[in-house]
C-alpha cells in the first residue's frame, strides 16, 4: 500500500474551520504545538485534499477536546442520508461541540482497558489466561470483576489512607466499581439500541429513512434518532 494513503480519513474543511474558530484556535496555532506532529502546511494541504492522517486528526481533536468524528465532519455527513428536512435539522442541532468532547468516542475503551490490563496480570499469577475470562458470558465477566474489586476495597482501605500523591484515598477507592457500573450501563444501552430500537424502527420506519439506512446505523446513531423523534413528538404536542 502506498505510504501516503495509509490511515487517511475524510475531513470537511468548512466544518473543521468552524470548530477550531469556536475553540478560539487557528491552523497556525495548531501547527506550532509540540503535541501535534504535523505542520501548518500539512494541515492546510489535508483540508484541501479532504483527507487527513488519522494520527494528526486524533492529536488535533485531543488538543481541542472534540470528538474526532465531529471535527472531521463525519457526524455531519450522516445528515446527508436523512431526507426529511425537519429530522435532518434536529440531527444537526445535536452536533454541538459541547456535547461531543474528545473522550466521548473512546470513553468505553478508556474505562475497560486499565481494568483489563490489571486483571490480565493478576490472573497470570494463577496461570489463568485473560482469554478464559473473556470466554465467559458478559454478565459473568461483569460479576467476576465487580465481586473482585468489591472484595479488595476493604483490604486497600485497611492499609492505605492516601494515594501516591498524598491525596486522601476516599475518592479513588470506589473508582473501579463506578467504572464497571458505567461500562455495564453503556453495554445495556448498546444492546437496547441494536436490538429493540432497530427492530422498532424497521417495523415502523421514521419519516425520511429507509430500511437499509436503519440496518446500517450504529447504536449511537439509533439512540440519537430515537431522541430526535421523541423531541419532535414533544414539541408537536
Amino acid at each position: 500500500m502506498p505510504r501516503g494513503k495509509t490511515n487517511k480519513e475524510f475531513i470537511n474543511k468548512t466544518i473543521f474551520m468552524e470548530l477550531i474558530r469556536y475553540k478560539k484556535s487557528s491552523i497556525r496555532q495548531l501547527g506550532k504545538l509540540k503535541s501535534i506532529a504535523c505542520t501548518e502546511r500539512t494541515i492546510r494541504r489535508s483540508l484541501n485534499e479532504g483527507l487527513i492522517t488519522h494520527k494528526f486528526l486524533d492529536q488535533i481533536a485531543r488538543h481541542l477536546d472534540l470528538d474526532p468524528e465531529l471535527l472531521s465532519g463525519k457526524l455531519h455527513k450522516h445528515a446527508d442520508s436523512i431526507d426529511d428536512p425537519i429530522l435532518k435539522q434536529l440531527y444537526l442541532n445535536t452536533l454541538s461541540p459541547d456535547r461531543h468532547p474528545y473522550y466521548k468516542k473512546i470513553y468505553t475503551e478508556q474505562i475497560k482497558k486499565p481494568i483489563a490490563d490489571f486483571l490480565s496480570s493478576l490472573l497470570s499469577f494463577f496461570k489463568i489466561s485473560y482469554k478464559q475470562l473473556n470466554e465467559f458470558p458478559f454478565e459473568t465477566q461483569y460479576q467476576f470483576q465487580y465481586d473482585f474489586f468489591e472484595a479488595i476495597i476493604p483490604i486497600i482501605d485497611k492499609y492505605f489512607k492516601t494515594d501516591g500523591y498524598g491525596n486522601p484515598l476516599n475518592e479513588n477507592l470506589y473508582l473501579p466499581l463506578a467504572q464497571l457500573e458505567t461500562y455495564y450501563e453503556q453495554h445495556e444501552m448498546e444492546i437496547y439500541a441494536l436490538q429493540t430500537l432497530r427492530s422498532k424502527f424497521l417495523q415502523n420506519l421514521p419519516k425520511g429513512y429507509t430500511k437499509q439506512q436503519i440496518s446500517k446505523m450504529s447504536s449511537d446513531e439509533l439512540i440519537e434518532l430515537d431522541r430526535m423523534i421523541q423531541w419532535e413528538s414533544q414539541n408537536q404536542s
